[in-house]
């Protein structure tokens, strides 16, 4: 084993590591340590490499004799690789599905694979082993990588032998486009792909003629192709319009993950053959270097990122994760007021919000009595909560706590709409939303609380008891002291909750989309029996435009009902707080105590009912935005420009951010 010293002079290296060449083309060792010695060491930028290459190059260029025995080596190691399984599989998703890919990842990182020593995909693994050495390897330039390989006495050039395995792959590739072009996914949303003239067949056409008359006169056809060439490229560029026709359209076609791993699959096969067919179609005596060391420093990412996860789930989700966020936004249109009357047209809809919740908060203290095992408890909880959540959107009332996660996509739809004054309107779009929100939660929590009395009192009226007997008064006050209880971290538990069922929301109304939920209920055989042709269209168009909200509803519900019950089973202090139910909580406490809370009982509960609060809406508006700005591929470090207008604007006008002034800019909101 040949040890290295960063210390050594870079001629002084090249000497040392000349000791352990060979002419055994498995023998990696001498490349590994040549790499080793020009990746730049972990405090350094590639500035330090791209030094280190050029007296590399000038000592290689200056001794003949160095420069014959590493030509001797590497042309040993070269002439052995098999390239062909590179070029078809590596970076390019398998045809086992999204979960079967992901399995795969998760146990090759755990167990690599069988290496298949003679592949070129194992050569770059085993050189380039470390998982960032795509980057320092992209940022040298290509010409210095150019002159690195003049000095070591190679011409960049397409051997024949290498042209076959480089046509090989183009058929393979396009024999694959084909096959996935006509996947049922895919042309259940691109019906003309069943057609004979699909792109997807013609370029499969086109690129079996091209490769047979290449492979039958090799000498002459590169020189007369030009036609053959260019009818590939059409067909290549049609395949591409489509490919963003499936993307663009998700606001009409929908989306889902077995599509986004297809639409991942032609892509990267449609890149792969254009970058090959470039690099053969150039005459050999103008070999397209740029081409081929573009191909090759991908090559190198794609093997350093073969078995990454979080690769894998960012490419396979990014369209889905839009598609979500994007409908949240449009939801979340509706929940930012620009005008006073829907300012207090807000407050209006808050106010029966909290009329609900408060009849929610009591039937949830009456299931608390009847002492039912803990999974039984957390499915009536559950029960509860969701069909009260329904009943609330049915009513066309508002839970102010929900509107943070729609409204969070709306916001970042407009910073990342690429216009002149993209932060300015954000910045007073978020103004509009601060006391949208404001207004919603003095509404809910305005009504929750003398709700709860009047209800409290209503029942003791009728049943001659409190619903809150003195114990559970007790309990419910304490589960609410800011210091002595974890009702904050309980309330964080809740905003994410509150985020999650706002992306559900967005998930089912793309099923909606996708799946075509509204003309599948119309044509129910039992339906159809049941209902008239009229009720029956009306009930699918209203399941077409609520199903998205009605689901997240019910799975919020089923979150906040089940925590307590979850932490109980495991052990661990996980429950919710809401705001609002917490307001109505403190009436059936105050009621059930007699009204014997002290002032500063009653200072400390009502200061903790604003943390919950805040909590609530800042966990979920925070989670929300950093999920819809990555969705929208927006760089995070951004967000501290907004930041920054964001705090100037309060300073200078504190006001707009809780009630509509005259003054205030009305924004036009982007869900694009």
């Amino acid at each position: 084993m040949v040890r290295l010293s960063f210390n050594l002079k870079p001629h002084c290296i090249m000497r040392h590591l000349t000791l352990a060449l060979t002419t055994d083309g498995q023998n990696l060792q001498p490349l590994i340590n040549l790499v080793r010695v020009i990746r730049p060491p972990r405090l350094q930028s590639v500035e330090w490499t791209v030094q280190r290459l050029e007296e590399i190059i000038k000592e290689l260029r200056s001794d003949e004799i160095l420069r014959n025995q590493w030509h001797t080596y590497i042309r040993s190691v070269l002439v052995v690789l098999d390239p062909l399984r590179t070029y078809t599989d590596l970076g390019i998703l398998s045809n086992k599905g999204f979960l079967a890919e992901t399995y795969d990842k998760i146990s090759y990182n755990i167990l690599p694979p069988a290496a298949q020593e003679r592949e070129l995909s194992y050569f770059l693994g085993k050189v380039f082993y470390k998982k960032d050495d795509f980057e320092w390897v992209a940022q040298v330039p290509h010409a210095l990588w150019l002159e690195l390989l003049e000095a070591l006495g190679f011409q960049i050039q397409i051997t024949a032998k290498h042209q076959e395995y480089i046509l090989n792959a183009i058929l393979v590739l396009a024999q694959r486009i084909t096959a996935i072009g006509l996947e049922p996914e895919v042309v259940a949303k691109l019906p003309e792909m069943d057609d004979l003239q699909s792109p997807f067949l013609e370029l499969n056409r086109e690129v079996m003629h091209y490769v047979h008359h290449f492979k039958r006169n090799r000498a002459e056809y590169p020189n007369q192709n030009e036609e053959d060439y260019k009818h590939i490229l059409v067909m290549l560029r049609q395949s591409e319009k489509d490919i963003k026709r499936l993307q663009k359209d998700k606001e009409t076609l929908g989306i889902s993950v077995e599509l986004t791993y297809l639409i991942l699959r032609l892509d990267q096969h449609l890149r792969r053959i254009r970058i090959l067919l470039e690099i053969v179609q150039a005459p050999p005596q103008q070999v397209n270097s740029q081409k081929l060391l573009e191909l090759l420093k991908e090559l190198i990412e794609k093997r350093n990122t073969q078995y990454s996860l979080r690769r894998h789930f960012s490419d396979n989700l990014s369209y889905m994760a839009y598609k979500v966020v994007d409908n949240t936004s449009k939801r979340g249109e509706h929940y930012i007021s620009t005008s006073s009357k829907e300012y207090w047209n807000m407050f209006k809809i808050a106010l029966g919000g909290g009329f609900i919740v408060a009849f929610l908060a009591c039937f949830k203290t009456l299931i608390y009595y009847w002492h039912l095992p803990p999974l039984g408890e957390a499915f009536m909880y559950s029960m509860n909560y969701s069909l009260g959540f329904i009943l609330i959107h049915l009513m066309h009332f508002t839970l102010a706590t929900k509107q943070p996660a729609m409204t969070a996509s709306t916001i970042a739809a407009s910073f990342g709409s690429g216009e002149k004054n993209a932060i300015q309107n954000t910045v007073q779009l978020i103004a509009q939303m601060v006391r949208t929100q404001f207004i919603a939660l003095a509404g809910n929590v305005v009504m929750a609380f003398p709700a709860g009395l009047l209800l409290a009192w209503l029942f003791r009226l009728v049943m001659g008891h409190s619903i809150a007997t003195p114990e559970k008064a007790v309990k419910l006050i304490t589960e609410l002291h800011p210091t002595h209880s974890n009702s904050v971290m309980y309330a964080a538990i809740a905003g994410v909750f509150l985020m999650t069922s706002g992306l559900i929301s967005g998930l089912y109304e793309n099923r909606v989309i996708y799946r075509n939920i509204p003309q599948r209920l119309r044509e129910q055989p039992l339906l159809n029996k049941i209902l008239s042709a009229k009720a029956l269209d009306r009930f699918a168009t209203y399941i077409g435009n609520n199903l998205g909200a009605l689901a997240g509803n019910f799975y919020l519900g089923i979150f906040l009902g089940s925590m307590a019950a979850i932490g109980f089973i495991v052990g661990l202090p996980l429950d919710i707080r809401h705001v609002t139910f917490a307001a109505a909580n403190v009436a059936l406490a105050w009621d059930g105590t007699g009204f014997a809370l002290s002032w500063h009982q009653a200072l400390w509960v009502s200061l903790s009912v604003a943390a919950i609060g805040i909590t609530n809406v800042i966990v979920s508006f925070g989670l929300s935005v950093i999920f819809a700005l990555k969705s929208r591929n927006i760089d995070l470090r951004q967000m501290r420009l907004l930041i920054v207008a964001l705090f100037k604007h309060f300073w200078k006008n504190p006001l707009a951010f809780f009630f509509p002034l005259k003054s205030s800019v009305k924004v036009k909101m982007q869900a694009t």
